[in-house]
């Protein structure tokens, strides 16, 4: 990912401190939704992040909650609805 004040293609996103403000790492995705990804490992592979659906959020995010428990408290501490991004396979 490339970000909004750094060029450097290796970005890595890190959770945003201003709760009620859309972090950078978000608007880095939303302007330019191409991503390449490796985990553990395994080769870089391309794909297009998009943030969910509200049908899809609704279904996920009490498994990210249920999963990642800091990220219920962190909803509390923001009147916005944290996003879930999505990663999709680039054809």
């Amino acid at each position: 990912m490339i970000g909004r004040l750094a060029d450097a293609a290796d970005h890595h996103p890190d959770v945003d401190r201003h709760y009620g403000e859309a972090p950078a790492w978000l608007l880095n995705l939303r302007d330019n939704p191409q991503v390449e990804v490796a985990l553990k490992g395994a080769a870089t592979q391309r794909m297009r992040a998009r943030i969910a659906t509200p049908a899809e959020r609704a279904r996920l995010w009490p498994l990210v909650v249920a999963d990642h428990h800091n990220y219920a408290a962190y909803q509390t501490k923001t009147s916005r609805q944290i996003p879930l991004v999505l990663l999709e396979p680039m054809a």
